[in-house]
């Protein structure tokens, strides 16, 4: 008995101790991670409303009427007030939207005047060569200096009113996506911009 009982108990402080260190590691690591995961946040943030110097979370049940009421699908993930020198300069908005190949994440800064300053794609799973180009800089460089008066439109070929923006060949779906993400980001940054007077 005393032959089975002693292997039982070496192997339980062993499993013990083994699970007490990866509890210590996990602690320690995941405060790592979740500051890397900030800081990338506050990185894209700042790409896309690059005068910024300042983020203020808005709470969700402020603009959550915005996100019903827009026709524009997609689900707002997150809307960050921005300010430079204290003073309000924008809103920045994240958007979840349905592409091609699964999610994609955007996150759009628009200005206190209206205009985009910015877009940027942060999680895709779009095909690569293809859907995956909707994600890159030569097609959403399109929408920084649009000050949105229509909604935005996909167009085949050279776009020719401000608020078009042409579409990657061979990825309509992906390129429809981004569009629609950036318009519901426009239109919750409109509303509050009315509902709070831009402050």
């Amino acid at each position: 008995m005393r032959d089975i009982i002693k292997p039982a108990l070496t192997l339980f402080i062993i499993c013990f101790l083994a699970a007490a260190a990866l509890s210590v590691t996990y602690d320690a690591t995941d405060e790592v991670i979740s500051a890397n995961i900030e800081h990338e946040a506050e990185d894209a943030r700042k790409a896309v409303l690059p005068k910024a110097d300042n983020f203020e979370l808005v709470e969700p049940d402020i603009y959550e009427e915005a996100a019903s009421v827009t026709v524009s699908p997609g689900l707002v993930k997150e809307v960050q007030k921005a300010f430079t020198a204290g003073k309000y300069c924008g809103v920045v908005v994240t958007v979840d939207i349905k592409g091609y190949g699964g999610i994609i994440s955007v996150i759009t800064g628009i200005d206190a005047e209206g205009r985009i300053s910015g877009a940027t794609v942060v999680e895709s799973s779009e095909t690569p060569g293809l859907g995956s180009h909707a994600a890159e800089k030569p097609y959403l460089s399109q929408f920084t200096g649009i000050i949105p008066s229509a909604p935005l439109a996909l167009v085949h070929g050279s776009a020719a009113a401000g608020e078009e923006i042409e579409a990657v060949s061979g990825a309509t779906i992906s390129s429809r996506a981004v569009i629609r993400a950036v318009q519901k980001a426009v239109n919750v940054a409109g509303f509050l911009a009315s509902f709070e007077g831009g402050s």
